[in-house]
């Protein structure tokens, strides 16, 4: 029993200096998420993608499953100007003037994260759902579906050729 002690500390070790950062509670994560902070959680991490400070996205289990995704206004008119409507000021919306004064806009990804149980039926991940609630920012945040959030961040990384995130992906189980 003792052998399977230091084996988990030293994987965690290992695991915090790959990432230079130490694991942290879910229910603390939404601050690392407030101030756009990298951070490895408990199967969720987040990362100022590039580290450009234009786009910053909260992740449950990797990269196909994005939880929450900020933009920076600009950034986000450039890569979206079919949304632009999101950022004019052209209706008497409140919502409209307040996404106007902040400088990004927060997505939250609307949609389950679906796994195989043991018959390979798919059903929803409920610690995915747990991590959305966690994870939430204090700013005003607007939903979208998990196709429009992969393809927001993939053409981020394709105009400023990112390959990957910092961090790896978790597959369920893992942490």
């Amino acid at each position: 029993m003792a052998k399977i002690g230091r084996t988990k500390e030293f994987i965690r070790e290992m695991i915090q200096s790959i990432f230079d950062e130490e694991r942290i509670p879910n229910p603390e994560a939404d601050e690392y998420v407030n101030d756009k902070s990298n951070f490895v959680g408990s199967h969720t991490y987040g990362e100022n993608i590039g580290k450009l400070d234009k786009m910053y996205v909260a992740y449950s289990y990797g990269e196909q499953h994005p939880l929450y995704v900020w933009v920076e206004l600009e950034e986000f008119k450039n890569l979206r100007p079919h949304d632009s409507y999101l950022v004019k000021n052209k209706t008497p919306n409140k919502k409209h003037k307040d996404i106007k004064k902040k400088k990004g806009i927060w997505f939250y990804n609307e949609q389950p994260y679906y796994v195989s149980d043991k018959k390979g039926h798919l059903k929803p991940n409920k610690w995915t759902k747990k991590h959305l609630e966690d994870l939430k920012p204090n700013d005003k945040i607007q939903a979208r579906d998990t196709q429009y959030l992969k393809k927001l961040i993939s053409d981020f990384k394709k105009k400023y050729n990112i390959r990957s995130n910092v961090h790896t992906n978790l597959k369920p189980g893992e942490k």
